[in-house]
């Protein structure tokens, strides 16, 4: 196994593709050692978060590449993002007017004729 620094340094001296394929070859081998792993075969397991970091290493030299080679996403990246809009005030809730209720309705009066019937 390798230290460190010198696989980091040995990573940074690759051009982008050797990076890439390398992170590939090694994502490969990271899925046969999770299967390895399922299956109760795997004789060491520090070997899985091993391969899983030198993946990450692998993949940040290549975006830190990526970066140096477009100077205008290293500017872009390194500028302050646009102020935030503030958010609108919303106004303040309209009161409602209150309704004036609606007259009573007046009963209307029977006929005279109906009213002698049911007294009678």
């Amino acid at each position: 196994m390798m230290k460190v620094k010198e696989q980091r340094t040995q990573l940074r001296n690759l051009s982008e593709g050797e990076i890439a394929k390398k992170v590939h070859e090694m994502q490969e081998e990271l899925f046969n050692l999770r299967f390895q792993a399922k299956m109760g075969q795997l004789a060491n397991a520090l070997q899985l978060r091993m391969v899983r970091r030198n993946v990450a290493r692998a993949m940040t030299i290549l975006a830190q590449k990526a970066v140096q080679e477009k100077p205008a996403l290293q500017k872009a990246a390194k500028e302050k993002p646009a102020p935030r809009k503030a958010a609108k005030e919303k106004p303040a809730p309209k009161k409602q007017k209150k309704e004036k209720p609606a007259p009573l309705k007046q009963k209307k009066e029977k006929p005279a004729a109906l009213t002698k019937q049911a007294q009678a």
